[in-house]
């Protein structure tokens, strides 16, 4: 996800910033329909529920060395802040 968000951020924004702001708006709200699929909503809900269910393993086997680490990952990708 974090290599999603960085190409999106380093690469789509870029271009969209070069274009005059109406062909720029609408190719954003082109993007916006485009994302809306199976394939992105899967990539990004199952990431969560992933990291969901590694925190969980790893809260029941919190012996292990990477478990505090572990579930403090899938906090952060879980519990992010949002923009206001």
């Amino acid at each position: 996800m974090a290599g999603l968000f960085f190409a999106f951020s380093a690469f789509v924004m870029d271009a969209l910033g070069r274009l005059p702001p109406a062909q720029g708006i609408a190719a954003m709200q082109s993007i916006n329909l485009a994302v809306l699929n199976p394939m992105f909503l899967t990539a990004v809900r199952g990431t969560a529920a992933l990291s969901a269910l590694l925190a969980v393993g790893a809260l029941l086997g919190w012996a292990a060395a990477s478990a505090l680490s572990v579930v403090a990952g899938a906090l952060l990708y879980i519990v992010r802040p949002r923009s206001a």
